[in-house]
């Protein structure tokens, strides 16, 4: 196994401890987890996009905070109707029932990472230059700038920090 998967797998065990629930069970578990991990990778990706465009500006917070709503809504749908349901049919066609929870739960996230920065990255780009003749562009742009800090926050950050309190919340 290579050296990065097993970091990530101690990190993700040292937060979610022995024996507790990595993985929802319920329909309201997951709509939960859900809220509770678009919340975590918006606020976040919100944070490193306005850094990026404008850089750490008086108005840094002003403007991460003006673009959550949205941004959380459209990512919200998009992972409930679209990229979930995909990225589970994806992992299922990889995974076998006699997994690990933890493995599971890596493959899902890794899933959902990559749905999302395509699905999240056309929004930032209509958000940017509108629908136009530059969308596209800004679009493939956006992809592998959000590639690079999405997917390592989602599975050493945001996953092991989400799953521990969803873990609090619904202990196994």
């Amino acid at each position: 196994m290579p050296i990065v998967a097993k970091v990530i797998i101690a990190w993700t065990a040292f937060f979610i401890g022995k024996g507790e629930k990595i993985m929802p069970k319920s329909k309201r578990e997951s709509f939960i987890f859900t809220l509770m991990m678009c919340s975590f990778m918006v606020m976040t990706m919100s944070m490193y996009t306005v850094g990026r465009i404008s850089g750490l500006q008086d108005d840094f917070i002003i403007q991460v905070f003006k673009g959550f709503p949205l941004g959380f809504c459209v990512a919200l749908a998009a992972d409930w109707f679209l990229v979930g349901p995909l990225a589970k049919k994806i992992a299922s066609g990889i995974l076998t029932k006699d997994d690990k929870p933890l493995k599971k739960a890596l493959v899902i996230s890794t899933f959902m990472a990559s749905g999302m920065v395509v699905v999240m990255s056309l929004f930032g780009a209509v958000m940017a230059v509108g629908l136009s003749d530059q969308t596209v562009i800004q679009w493939f742009i956006n992809i592998p700038l959000n590639y690079m800090v999405a997917l390592p926050i989602q599975l050493l950050i945001a996953g092991p920090i989400v799953r521990y309190f969803f873990g609090q919340l619904y202990p196994a």
